[in-house]
């Protein structure tokens, strides 16, 4: 049943995306519905509008700072990745917004959210650049999770 209504959330998502949802009357940014959405009570509503704003890339530029919020604050963690990985796609819209967000990602307890911000920012190229102090540090520390070391690699040859 929840799958179920994921997959139409995502279709529904996508249709809107497409053009298939069109109103009459003054055009909206596509990504304000979208921004909305991310404050759903349902959280595989939320992770949806996080992908499909990702699937806009810098287009989805209005939403980052609303993208950043829920990767600081919301208590579902496949939304939080899904936030981080749609910031890692917007570019270049707003880098400063998206890299304060995805650096402190970074200092997260969990394995999983710093694997996906070492990727958004690995995303990022060259607007990445202001984290690479972070991820040297990262890369040499022994405890560090070794999925996220290998993503730390591949980020810092990607930026070099």
């Amino acid at each position: 049943m929840l799958v179920t209504r994921h997959l139409l959330w995502s279709g529904m998502v996508l249709l809107f995306l497409l053009g298939g949802c069109k109103k009459k009357g003054p055009q909206t940014h596509p990504a304000t519905p979208l921004m909305k959405q991310l404050k759903s009570e349902e959280a595989d509503k939320r992770k949806a509008a996080a992908e499909a704003l990702g699937r806009l890339g810098p287009k989805a530029r209005p939403a980052i700072p609303a993208l950043a919020n829920v990767l600081k604050n919301d208590e579902d963690n496949q939304v939080r990745y899904a936030a981080a990985a749609a910031l890692g796609r917007t570019k270049l819209a707003n880098p400063q917004v998206a890299m304060r967000a995805l650096t402190l990602a970074l200092k997260s307890s969990d394995a999983d959210m710093r694997l996906a911000a070492v990727k958004a920012i690995g995303n990022m190229g060259l607007a990445g650049l202001p984290a690479v102090s972070i991820l040297r540090v990262m890369e040499r520390d022994q405890d560090e999770d070794p999925r996220v070391k290998a993503a730390i690699k591949v980020t810092l040859r990607s930026m070099y």
